[in-house]
C-alpha cells in the first residue's frame, strides 16, 4: 500500500473553490465527507502529485492540476456552476491570449498571463474559462501543440521541437500530439515527407 499526502495553503485553495462554485469567494464552503472514493478526485490528486514530485511540467500546468482538484471537491459538495460561454469578446482576455501567443516558449503561469489581462489570477481564470470554453492551461497546452505542429511542418527536428515548445521530453509531446492530431509527432513527420 502507498499513499500521497500534500498540504495545500487554505489562501491557495479558496479562491479556486471560489472560481468552481462561481463566486467571488468560498470562506463559507465545507465539504461533508472526510473519506470520498472518487476515481477522477484520485487521479486529479496523483496528477499533481507527479508534478511536484518529479520536478515535471510547467507551473501552469501544477496550477491546473490543483483547479482540477478544487473543481472535483466542489463538485461532490454540489457547488458547482457551470458558466455559459459569453459572446462578446473581451479586450482584456484578448490582451492575455495575445500575451500567451507572443510567450508560448516561455514557462508560463497563470499569474504571469493574468497581469498581462490587468486581473487577479483566479478572477482571470473565471473570466477565461467562461469566454473561451477552457481553461488558461489547456488554451496554452494547444497553442503550444500547434506551434510545434507547424514546426514539424517546416522541416525542425523532433528533439528541437519538444524542449523549444514547453515539453518536459518525449513521451509527453507524444501523449499530447496524439490526441488531438490522432498520431504520434514521428508518424506526423512521415505523412507530411510521402
Amino acid at each position: 500500500m502507498s499513499y500521497v499526502m500534500m498540504y495545500i495553503p487554505a489562501n491557495e485553495l479558496e479562491p479556486l473553490v471560489a472560481n468552481a462554485a462561481g463566486r467571488e469567494q468560498a470562506t463559507d464552503f465545507r465539504v461533508g465527507a472526510t473519506l470520498m472514493q472518487d476515481p477522477t478526485l484520485s487521479q486529479a490528486i496523483l496528477e499533481l502529485a507527479r508534478l511536484i514530485t518529479n520536478r515535471v511540467g510547467s507551473r501552469i500546468e501544477q496550477e491546473y492540476a490543483l483547479y482540477q482538484i478544487a473543481l472535483r471537491v466542489t463538485q461532490h459538495a454540489g457547488r458547482f456552476e457551470p458558466n455559459a460561454l459569453t459572446r462578446k469578446v473581451d479586450v482584456l482576455l484578448e490582451r492575455a491570449r495575445d500575451f500567451i501567443h507572443t510567450h508560448i516558449t516561455e514557462d508560463l503561469a497563470l499569474e504571469d498571463i493574468s497581469e498581462a489581462a490587468n486581473l487577479s489570477k483566479y478572477h482571470f481564470l473565471r473570466l477565461f474559462r467562461k469566454q473561451f470554453g477552457i481553461t488558461p492551461h489547456q488554451y496554452v497546452v494547444s497553442c503550444r501543440i500547434n506551434a510545434a505542429r507547424h514546426a514539424l511542418d517546416t522541416g525542425d527536428s523532433l528533439n528541437d521541437v519538444i524542449y523549444r515548445h514547453g515539453f518536459a521530453d518525449l513521451s509527453h509531446f507524444n501523449r499530447r500530439f496524439k490526441r488531438i492530431y490522432g498520431m504520434t509527432p514521428r508518424q506526423y513527420q512521415v505523412s507530411i515527407a510521402s
